[in-house]
């Protein structure tokens, strides 16, 4: 195991940002910055020992910038928070008091509000251990930032072994009660980023119910039984007749649906797998969320141009986001959000990648 640090680029300011590698003995590396907290590339071999780059995302810090204000900017890689996926009407009440927060997407909040975690430049620690190596990202976030209550410190940890096994840990604290969920935002192609879509992929998910959406990707509240339906990945179909099947994702335009697992099972749970037959490429992931959102990309048009001079076409990704459930501030039959002053909020998800 090693970690090298390398230059990453400049912010419009003129500040550093470094790029962390972490390679494990099977060569199997992950890059992350710490700008957003964000992975850059999960190096990964297929069942021919072909080493491909599974993750959508850019060559440098300026490339990611230019994003922010895209009207469908992509949040290649990046940590998500305070609130991962969406508030209705940026809105939510604690303790009897409304708290408003940023509305950036119409009259929403998406995934922390206009500058949210993944905009932050992250203090970095390196890890190293027998058989692992990592990096232990770490930042405040501010009363009031965004409109969110609370002090926040928080956390991220990224650990790779030599079984080839990305483990991201979150932790979090605030002087108030405040809500939160965060989550990782990659977008993954099996065949390699740039190398096609991912229609061809197989995708497992291991929940039999997932939420209802309305207008604007917004929880109606209802949780819906998926057997038969378009949300039906428990039998690990191939992804692009899903994709052109009928039924509420069609409706929307895409897939943009969060799984609910068993609140009864508590601990790391198997959340799902996807595989890409053509290199035998498999990822499973496991998580101590009670949710899981599939994005199938269907936003990419080719307007984005990744590493090596990729462009990023339709489903040319799918993102897996482990995360509290959207919009649960504002719905009490869903799991509880809310993080006490004091308490320390703890979550983990893995991503193992090998050949199937």
């Amino acid at each position: 195991m090693k970690i090298d640090i390398t230059d990453f680029g400049k912010l419009a300011d003129g500040t550093g940002v470094n790029l962390y590698t972490l390679t494990n003995d099977n060569r199997m590396t992950v890059s992350i910055t710490n700008y957003g907290a964000l992975i850059t590339s999960i190096l990964v071999p297929d069942k021919n020992g072909t080493i491909d780059d599974v993750v959508l995302g850019f060559d440098s810090v300026e490339e990611y910038t230019s994003q922010l204000y895209n009207s469908n900017k992509p949040y290649f890689g990046a940590t998500v928070g305070r609130y991962s996926n969406r508030i209705k009407g940026g809105a939510f009440t604690i303790n009897g008091v409304k708290y408003q927060v940023s509305q950036n997407e119409g009259d929403n909040s998406l995934h922390g509000g206009f500058v949210g975690f993944d905009q932050k430049v992250w203090q970095a620690e390196t890890i190293e251990k027998p058989g692992e190596a990592g990096v232990i990202f770490s930042c405040d976030s501010a009363d009031g930032e965004e409109g969110y209550p609370g002090n926040m410190k928080v956390s991220v940890q990224f650990m790779l072994d030599n079984e080839n096994a990305l483990s991201i840990e979150y932790t979090a604290e605030s002087d108030k009660d405040t809500v939160l969920s965060l989550t990782n935002h990659s977008y993954f192609n099996l065949t390699g980023a740039g190398n096609g879509d991912i229609r061809s992929h197989t995708l497992f998910i291991n929940s039999g119910k997932c939420l209802e959406l309305g207008e604007g990707f917004i929880p109606t509240g209802t949780i819906v039984d998926v057997e038969g339906t378009d949300l039906d990945f428990l039998a690990s179909p191939v992804i692009g007749p899903m994709i052109d099947m009928e039924g509420n994702h069609k409706d929307l335009g895409c897939y943009a649906h969060t799984w609910v697992f068993d609140a009864e099972e508590t601990g790391l749970r198997h959340a799902g797998a996807l595989a890409d037959p053509k290199t035998g490429r498999k990822m499973e992931i496991h998580t101590t969320e009670p949710g899981m959102l599939l994005y199938t990309g269907d936003g990419l048009d080719g307007s984005l141009t990744g590493k090596q001079g990729k462009v990023y076409r339709q489903w040319g990704g799918l993102c897996l986001e482990t995360q509290q459930l959207p919009d649960a501030p504002n719905h009490s039959n869903f799991p509880s959000p809310l993080l006490r002053k004091g308490e320390v909020f703890s979550s983990r998800t893995v991503f193992t990648f090998t050949i199937g």
